[in-house]
């Protein structure tokens, strides 16, 4: 039953070639395209990692938030490590 159905299979890969060829192609573009977006994503991430570990370790910039709007520059505030272990009790 299995042999058979393989055998039809094959045979009808055989009638249309070029279906097969066309069908084969768009998998292995779709493939190569998933690769390449799933590459280039990473890439984006470390890249933004690097930029926040070059700031350096001592200073975090706290921002409002709100749920009306987008952050305004102006309320952005700087605390380095000694601020923050005052204010929040950090060790």
């Amino acid at each position: 039953m299995l042999w058979n159905a393989i055998f039809i299979a094959f045979k009808e890969i055989r009638r249309n070639i070029l279906r097969s060829l066309l069908t084969m192609l768009g998998i292995v573009i779709g493939v190569a395209v998933v690769m390449t977006m799933v590459t280039v994503g990473d890439g984006a991430t470390l890249q933004v990692s690097q930029q926040i570990q070059s700031l350096g370790s001592n200073l975090v910039m706290v921002a409002p938030s709100g749920r009306m709007g987008p952050v305004k520059v102006g309320f952005v505030q700087q605390l380095f490590a000694w601020q923050i272990s005052r204010r929040f009790d950090v060790r």
